[in-house]
């Protein structure tokens, strides 16, 4: 009889050592999908910030193209201007 408890023993310890396993197991599975949450949220936070710099970059660039683009053409309306004027010029001076 005793040793039909010893074995009864010896196993209730054996599936307490499993059980502690499997707990353990689980939580570090719970703890690597937690991670996995946090590295996706921080990756998703780093692109929609990405997004936003290029929007930013975007807007800069389309600025300075029409800044540079009006910049010629001011240039251009200030060298038809001064061709007007020295026509009216040359055309007062001719009469």
């Amino acid at each position: 009889m005793v040793d039909n408890w010893e074995t009864i023993l010896e196993i209730l310890a054996v599936l307490a050592a499993l059980l502690a396993v499997m707990i353990a197991f689980i939580t570090s599975l719970k703890a690597r999908r937690k991670a996995l949450e946090m590295e996706l949220n921080a990756y998703l936070e780093l692109q929609e910030a990405k997004n936003i710099y290029l929007e930013a970059l975007e807007a800069y660039f389309k600025e300075e193209y029409n800044r540079e683009s009006l910049e010629k053409k001011i240039i251009e309306l200030e060298k038809e201007i001064k061709l007007k004027k020295d026509l009216k010029m040359n055309i007062k001076n001719s009469k």
